[in-house]
């Protein structure tokens, strides 16, 4: 019977798993609150990526003081559109004295080296607008940055007139004579009731490509004018974390190669190689692999320079690479190339930052554990933990402090553990030696009870 009821509970074993406990993980860090906010976030430093034993961030968890394991859902950095906002200078459309100089004059605009407006039909450009109401606006546009376009801007006018309630058309060029149309909208400025907010519409948004340099403005009716802010939205950049560490020179490869563990498998988005010495240009292979005696994989191929030119040393940028995680990271130098004499290459790995994003529940203090083995994820989706969640929300919560990581053993497991823990694959192994030993027990059984029949005398038998 009690062979039975082990077999049992290692086939229940197999079919459920137990509570996690932060024994079971081999480091621990302390956390800090920002808030009594329930919902807050953490960032992941290289330090707890490196403790991981699993793909993910599978073995990531965030306990209480009472050892329960709370609700958490893991985040890697997207790539962001960089916002950034600025005043844009505002001049009033020159309006001709008669009928017949409409006709005969156009807008004359002299503009600096930058492409800033300075001249306005003869007269100094000071930026500011117009004393009085008007219905046409010159909108330099021009100091934007090379990877930025027009987002939207957003039309400040005196709130001491009367209610507004005006169409208004956007249109750009980059030459003063060629206008094309960009956005067409309502003005609104109005109140319901004394001493209640006012209805307020004053936004432009452009959805289109790279707006020109200059704008020009036209309403309906006259509007007081007074300022014009833009919003710029630059390229789509992915935020990084960054880590300088240093490749040692290889003993083993008959080719001359510097090798680097991670200790875990990450994605690097993004790689800078010091060359040690001056004047250098060299060819380097990245490559990389996740198991020690695996083969190499070649990234690609890269040109690094380090020369001084008029009193100035000129660098090659970062090497920007899409590839996917790995442990180990080699540069090897190309057969072709200039040689390099070096034991150590200094280097910045940048991967994207990683968070998690967790549910804090009393009792306090809260910990981080990392680095268990064969680990079952426990993360859950974003916008599981986040009701109602937009993209981005999760950058609004309030940020926790993540303490030093404490190196820890983890807590000796028992044959039920083990059993937990283990892929599908292996349980189902066990699970199969396991019914077949229970067939073997139940075979010796009913031979030993036939045994057992057979020996007993029959009634009647001589």
């Amino acid at each position: 019977m009690k062979i039975f009821t082990t077999l049992a509970a290692l086939c229940l074993a197999t079919a459920c798993h137990g509570a996690d406990r932060p024994a079971d993980h081999a480091a621990l860090a302390p956390v800090t609150p920002p808030s009594s906010d329930g919902l807050q976030r953490l960032h992941l430093p290289l330090a707890v990526l490196q403790q991981s034993r699993t793909a993910g961030l599978a073995d990531l968890r965030v306990f209480n003081a009472a050892g329960e394991s709370l609700p958490l859902a893991l985040v890697v950095a997207r790539p962001e559109s960089a916002l950034r906002a600025s005043a844009l200078p505002l001049f009033a459309w020159p309006v001709p004295a008669t009928a017949t100089a409409a006709k005969s004059s156009a807008l004359q605009v002299q503009v600096d080296a930058a492409g800033a407006v300075v001249r306005i039909n003869g007269t100094l450009a000071d930026g500011k607008p117009a004393a009085r109401a008007t219905r046409e606006w010159l909108i330099d546009a021009s100091a934007r940055g090379d990877d930025e376009r027009l987002a939207a801007v957003t039309l400040q006018w005196d709130h001491g007139a009367a209610s507004v309630a005006t169409g208004a058309t956007l249109e750009g060029s980059d030459d003063f004579s060629h206008w094309q149309p960009l956005v067409r909208d309502t003005l609104v400025e109005f109140t319901t009731a004394p001493g209640t907010p006012a209805v307020l519409r004053n936004r432009l948004s452009l959805d289109g490509p790279r707006a020109p340099k200059y704008l020009r403005l036209r309403v309906d009716e006259a509007v007081p004018l007074r300022a014009v802010q833009a919003e710029w939205r630059g390229s789509a950049q992915t935020p990084l974390d960054r880590a300088p560490v240093s490749f040692m020179r290889s003993s083993n490869d008959a080719e001359t190669s510097w090798q680097f563990d991670l200790q875990a498998p990450i994605a690097l988005q993004r790689l800078r190689v010091d060359l040690p010495q001056p004047n250098s240009v060299v060819l380097l292979s990245v490559e990389q692999r996740n198991e020690g005696d695996a083969h190499w994989r070649a990234l690609g191929t890269h040109t690094l320079y380090r020369l001084t030119r008029g009193g100035r040393e000129l660098t090659s940028p970062p090497i920007t690479m899409a590839a996917p995680a790995a442990r180990h990271w080699r540069l090897r130098l190309e057969a072709k190339s200039p040689s390099l004499n070096a034991s150590a290459l200094s280097a910045e790995l940048q991967w994207p930052q990683a968070w998690a994003v967790y549910a804090a529940r009393s009792p306090a203090p809260l910990s981080l554990a990392i680095g268990r083995e064969r680990a079952v994820p426990a993360a859950l989706p974003l916008a599981t933990l986040l009701p109602g969640y937009h993209e981005g929300d999760e950058a609004k919560l309030p940020e926790a402090t993540l303490g030093a990581l404490a190196a820890q053993t983890p807590a000796a497991r028992g044959l039920v553990e083990r059993l937990r823990d283990a892929p599908p694959e292996e349980r189902r192994r066990w699970l199969l030696w396991g019914l077949l030993a229970l067939a073997v027990v139940g075979l010796a059984w009913m031979a030993r009870a036939l045994m057992r029949d057979l020996a007993t005398p029959k009634p009647g038998a001589q």
